[in-house]
């Protein structure tokens, strides 16, 4: 069982998270869930590290999620992942990022400096670090249709729309539909198949 999830593992990350291996990331999340939901059975830590495990799936999730059209300038304008904050990725959120689509939008990933204005992007992940600034983040972005993640307990009960947290050195994704719908998102209803993803209710971003 155990080579079974490693196997998958690699084949579900990008190849320059992997050694040997020349298989790329699917196109659709299957093998993306088949993995969540095989280490939610596996005895044991995840084998990659947190940095592959969160922007593996920062990456794959946004296939999840559908934006209003006026989001995107055109049909093949980029899906931006904005970054704020001292964050765990490295350069794997680049290496995941790199020539993948959600539909038919590239995917560009921009750092955000402190006093740097919150504008043009699509998803927004903010760093641990920057959590207690989530009031004053929250503010910036105003109601636009943003997909707001973070990394800290309650982070989806104050506002953000998903969490990635670390538990038993498995990742677990805390997710807050209302707070997506406030901001004419819609997560599709695939993502509650994958084992330890767990929906949760809390306030709507502010008006």
């Amino acid at each position: 069982m155990r080579e079974t999830v490693k196997a998958i593992g690699r084949a579900c990350l990008p190849t320059g998270f992997r050694s040997g291996v020349t298989t790329s990331v699917s196109s659709t999340l299957a093998g993306l869930l088949l993995f969540w939901n095989l280490l939610a059975h596996a005895a044991g830590p995840l084998e990659f590290s947190e940095a592959q495990t969160k922007a593996a799936t920062l990456v794959q999730i946004t296939r999840l999620v559908t934006w209003p059209e006026s989001a995107f300038k055109a049909t093949n304008s980029p899906l931006v992942i904005g970054v704020i904050g001292k964050h765990p990725f490295g350069d794997k959120l680049d290496i995941a990022a790199e020539k993948r689509f959600t539909g038919t939008h590239p995917i560009q990933v921009v750092y955000l400096g402190t006093n740097q204005p919150i504008s043009g992007i699509h998803v927004l992940f903010v760093s641990r670090n920057r959590t207690e600034s989530l009031p004053e983040i929250l503010d910036k972005v105003g109601t636009k249709p943003v997909l707001i993640i973070g990394e800290e307990e309650r982070f989806v009960h104050q506002g953000g729309i998903l969490n990635f947290l670390i538990r038993d050195e498995q990742l677990h994704i805390q997710v807050n539909r209302q707070n997506a719908t406030a901001r004419g998102l819609e997560i599709q209803s695939s993502l509650f198949q994958a084992k330890r993803v767990e929906r949760v209710e809390g306030e709507r971003p502010r008006k």
